[in-house]
């Protein structure tokens, strides 16, 4: 063998190995309605999606006790740990995005209480179950009728979580609502 095929033998196992590097097996990072974009070396980002109501199903409102009337929504998220906003770990800082909260909207901002950034938000408190998380439809100004329900990731901060397209990483359900 000699020294230029040595060389060109070098020269590939390179080249292999760069084009090796710029394919991931890993998940790609999620970014907004969890697409799961990348560009970014393989890292991940939290994702989140809604499994009940499905889309455009009518669904039946119900009481919660007190005057609230509510639909229930179900989600599951990745790569994410829920807590109650202000009760992550200190050690990770307040907008890590491994800890975080969701913000619930229904139809935008348009079902949100007055003075309030969002109509609910998951956990409420310490050691309670993210999931579901009731959309108060008793908020908006017709609880009968066509909803869009969109659930966003948020750090601990209440600051929204981005993803690598830059928008707030959220996935949304439309659906009617009737019985309230």
């Amino acid at each position: 063998m000699t020294v230029l095929d040595l060389r060109l033998a070098a020269f590939a196992l390179a080249i292999g190995s760069v084009a090796g590097g710029c394919s991931s097996s890993s998940p790609g990072k999620a970014s907004s309605g969890g697409d799961g974009g990348g560009g970014d070396g393989g890292a991940t980002y939290p994702t989140i999606s809604i499994s009940s109501p499905m889309s455009g199903a009518t669904v039946t409102v119900t009481k919660e006790p007190g005057t609230e009337e509510v639909v229930p929504v179900s989600f599951s998220t990745t790569n994410i740990m829920l807590m109650a906003p202000g009760s992550c770990p200190m050690s990770l800082g307040p907008t890590d995005d491994s800890c975080g909260h969701v913000h619930l909207l229904i139809d935008g901002a348009a079902c949100t209480p007055a003075g309030q950034p969002y109509n609910n938000a998951t956990p409420a408190m310490a050691g309670a179950a993210p999931s579901p998380v009731n959309a108060i439809v008793t908020s908006c100004p017709m609880v009968n009728g066509a909803h869009t329900v969109t659930l966003e990731l948020h750090h601990d901060d209440h600051s929204s979580l981005l993803g690598a397209d830059g928008k707030v990483i959220s996935t949304q359900v439309m659906f009617t609502a009737s019985g309230g």
